[in-house]
Formats: C-alpha cells, sequence, structure tokens
C-alpha cells in the first residue's frame, strides 16, 4: 500500500513540481520569445496596444512561417484584440481581409499553438 502512496505521490510530483520557462524555448533564428524586441513592449508596456490580464501570445506554423498569435481579449479597440507578428516583430494580420481571419480562425481551431506567454495581474 505503501509503495502504491509513493508512486502517486511522485505522479503529482511531476505534474506540479516544475515551472515551464519560456527561455528555454527557441523561436526565430534560436532566440527564446524574451529577446525578441517586440515581445518585451508587449511585456513592458511600451506596444502601441495596451495589453490587459489575461492576454496570451500562442506560437504556431502558419503558411509555412512562424507567427505569433497574440490575444488580447479585454481591449476595446477592435485593432488590438487579436494581432499575428511575425519574427521581424511586423503585425501581418494589418492588412488581412475578413476571409483572411476566417481562414486563420479555422486553423487555430484545428490545430494547437505554443502557449508562451500569459499576462499576469498587475
Amino acid at each position: 500500500m505503501k509503495k502504491q502512496y509513493l508512486f502517486y505521490f511522485i505522479i503529482l510530483l511531476s505534474f506540479f513540481g516544475c515551472k515551464r520557462d519560456n527561455k528555454n524555448i527557441r523561436v526565430c533564428n534560436g532566440r527564446s520569445i524574451d529577446e525578441l524586441a517586440w515581445f518585451q513592449k508587449i511585456k513592458d508596456g511600451t506596444a502601441d496596444c495596451k495589453f490587459y490580464e489575461g492576454t496570451t501570445v500562442k506560437l504556431y506554423q502558419y503558411k509555412g512561417e512562424m507567427v505569433f498569435y497574440v490575444w488580447n481579449g479585454l481591449s476595446s479597440l477592435s485593432v488590438c484584440n487579436r494581432l499575428v507578428y511575425n519574427c521581424a516583430g511586423n503585425i501581418i494580420s494589418s492588412s488581412w481581409t475578413d476571409s483572411d481571419w476566417v481562414a486563420f480562425n479555422a486553423f487555430t481551431d484545428a490545430n494547437v499553438g505554443q502557449l508562451l506567454y500569459t499576462k499576469p495581474k498587475s
């Protein structure tokens, strides 16, 4: 019986014992997300849009390109709710039509992106 408890304890530790560190996730040209200037602006609050608590950044491979989907659901500005950046920090979604967004939404619904960041409470 004691062995069974020990087994479950070890399993629980494996789920909760490690903190995910995004510095180890390599993205654009082998750099970490924290090394990207545009991402630092999002974290530091110096970007053109105000990013609120709960804003997420997810990594996707979309149409052969590494892209970062930023969901800022609490923003009242529609241009700041959802943004898609490329590695260079360009907002590639700014020129998208409604049909481009429909295609991207279908893609994100069918594919799981890698969560890189969630803005914490201030």
